[in-house]
């Protein structure tokens, strides 16, 4: 078996992370270009994260140069196989005896909630866990309130002539026009920049769910009359309906359609940070035509985005980790609106933080080996060499402290 040809490392601790997927390309080129795509999403974002960009290549006049079509080509012709390299992150993170899957993850923070006292009105979720048997089987069984949602086309067993999905089961639902809402109520959402939002609001009533029954369903949407798909929410609650036959002796509060709709609307808090982080590391700014190019781009992010977890944990393990200030527990909102509050670790998680740490050493370190590259094919002098392999070895500089 021939032994594979070493290349120039990854900067710090991205290359004992890119190492791990050595065995799924095939020549050196492709293991270079690997480790370069990985730093050139990792890096800030001046612009969008085009090869020309993540090569460092100046935008129209180097757009031809060797770095950029070297990872073009590897990007769209090269002979890789990206469910291979998809499947060696999995297999990395589900290594990690600290990993679990989203809906146990979902759980744990609840419970670290219940455990500090921290009190909240119903713990809310989007449509992936309102179809979940673990993540309702947890709840239940703690007897916690929840607000999940249903996809739109998700079918229960009915009879045939009943509504099978809660798209079908809101189209039944009568209204005339804006003069009579029929089965409708609008409810207002307000918020903190002082606009308002009116949304539509009825219960449903098909297969397992009904104002009266155990499980609630609900539709919320800017206009009954089409119900678009991406201003409709059907959120389900354990919470009983006022005035329901069982609301007397049930441990939950009651919840109107208003409250189950300003509950859910506070999801979007969960995607805080997810989101965010896939911008940063270029999501959509694939410059490719073809299928096969865009997902690898696309595996490709999955990968930055599982490194910068990993050296954001193996920091924290370290005892030589700065110290970062601990921030006091503070409340989404206040426990009579229904918020859920935020918990603070001894060092916070947040994704500004986490990408602000691994760009501490990779952005210096990356700058100034390019710098030094075209100015000069000779090794660099001796303090330039000793600040490249400081940072090389992982140690963020801070650039925010004065000179």
């Amino acid at each position: 078996m021939t032994l594979r040809r070493p290349g120039r490392p990854a900067p710090g601790p991205l290359e004992a992370y890119a190492a791990e997927f050595d065995d799924r390309f095939a020549s050196l080129a492709q293991r270079r270009r690997f480790r370069e795509y990985l730093a050139g999403l990792l890096l800030p974002r001046e612009r969008n994260k085009t090869p020309t960009a993540l090569a460092g290549a100046e935008p129209v006049v180097r757009a031809q140069a060797a770095p950029v079509q070297q990872l073009r080509f590897f990007l769209s012709e090269s002979t890789w196989e990206a469910e291979a390299v998809n499947a060696r992150r999995l297999e990395l993170a589900c290594a990690d005896p600290a990993s679990r899957t989203k809906p146990q993850l979902a759980v744990e923070p609840v419970d670290a909630a219940l455990g500090a006292g921290v009190p909240f009105r119903a713990v809310v979720a989007d449509c992936f866990y309102g179809e979940n048997a673990t993540f309702e089987g947890a709840l239940r069984a703690a007897a916690l309130p929840c607000v999940p949602a249903l996809k739109p086309a998700g079918g229960v067993w009915a009879p045939a002539e009943a509504a099978h999905t809660p798209e079908a089961a809101a189209r039944e639902l009568t209204r005339d026009g804006p003069g009579a809402p029929g089965d409708w109520t609008p409810v207002v959402r307000r918020f903190r920049d002082g606009h308002e939002e009116t949304r539509w609001a009825a219960e449903l009533t098909f297969g397992p769910y009904g104002p009266d029954r155990p499980r609630r369903a609900v539709v919320a949407t800017t206009d009954p009359a089409t119900l678009p798909e991406l201003s409709t929410w059907y959120p389900v609650t354990d919470l009983p309906r006022p005035g329901a036959p069982h609301a007397a002796e049930a441990p939950l509060a009651p919840a109107d359609p208003a409250e189950v709709v300003r509950l859910y609307g506070l999801r979007n808090r969960v995607e805080q940070g997810y989101k965010q982080v896939k911008r940063e590391l270029g999501w959509a700014d694939f410059m490719v035509r073809s299928d096969r190019a865009i997902r690898r781009h696309w595996h490709l992010v999955c990968c930055a985005f599982s490194f910068r977890w990993r050296a954001w944990f193996a920091e924290l393990g370290s005892p030589t980790a700065p110290a970062e200030p601990h921030a006091a527990p503070a409340a989404a909102a206040a426990a009579g609106r229904g918020g859920m509050a935020c918990l603070s670790p001894a060092r916070p998680v947040a994704w500004p933080m986490t990408l602000r740490r691994v760009r501490g050493w990779l952005d210096p370190g990356t700058f100034l080996w390019r710098c030094w590259r075209a100015w000069s094919n000779a090794p660099p002098p001796p303090e330039l060499q000793a600040l490249l392999h400081s940072v090389g070895q992982g140690r963020p500089l801070n650039l925010s402290l004065p000179p």
